[in-house]
């Protein structure tokens, strides 16, 4: 298989991308590049993942393969055979998913959760500086309530928020910080409330002019 492949690349590295077999030169070169990946010892093929990359590369940019375009995102993620960039990997994460393809848009996904999730931590701690104020009025039970039901809020939007990104309906780069950008407009406000409890700083200032006139 190896030789076959090898092969086709060697014969159809040119061919137009636009052409019925293009895609099945597509697929010779990421098989390939996946054989050149991990080496193969019964034929003494030692691990290239410098020249892997290339060849992941070439079906990715040039043929437009979703495959090839996810193979290589996961080498920039991981540093083989390229220098580390998660960013680029990202990108090439974003192309392969727009083509409905399945394993990067998960990918993607798990790259959203997992940078969410020490976010929404820090997040939910500021929040709970605010709402840890208990008004003798009302008791340290509404408070609590409130904290639970937004946590709840906030975990489900965010998993909304990662749905839509692994389907392309939401770009990775806005559904990364969106959510917590409104988030944490919100806490700076109970912060703003909480330091004038009485009311907010203009009708305080006001107030106090009108006090003062004559």
């Amino acid at each position: 298989a190896f030789m076959y492949f090898q092969q086709i690349a060697d014969q159809q590295a040119d061919i137009s991308p636009r052409s019925p077999i293009a895609k099945y030169a597509a697929e010779a070169f990421v098989a390939l590049g996946q054989y050149y990946l991990d080496g193969i010892p019964e034929i003494k093929l030692a691990s290239k993942p410098t020249y892997a990359g290339q060849l992941f590369r070439h079906a990715a940019s040039y043929f437009g393969n979703a495959e090839a375009q996810y193979r290589l995102a996961r080498l920039y993620m991981n540093g083989a055979g390229v220098e580390k960039n998660v960013g680029l990997a990202i990108n090439w994460l974003a192309t392969a998913a727009k083509k409905q393809h399945a394993a990067s848009q998960a990918t993607l996904g798990e790259i959203l959760w997992r940078i969410s999730s020490p976010v929404m931590a820090l997040l939910v701690a500021l929040l709970a500086i605010p709402l840890s104020y208990t008004n003798p009025r009302v008791g340290r039970s509404t408070n609590l309530i409130i904290a639970v039901l937004a946590f709840a809020v906030y975990i489900n939007v965010l998993n909304t928020v990662q749905a839509y990104v692994q389907q392309e309906r939401l770009s990775f780069g806005v559904g990364v910080w969106v959510l917590h950008a409104i988030v944490l407009a919100i806490i700076v406000l109970l912060f703003a409330r909480r330091l004038f409890v009485h009311g907010w700083p203009l009708p305080r200032l006001r107030a106090g002019r009108r006090e003062a006139a004559p």
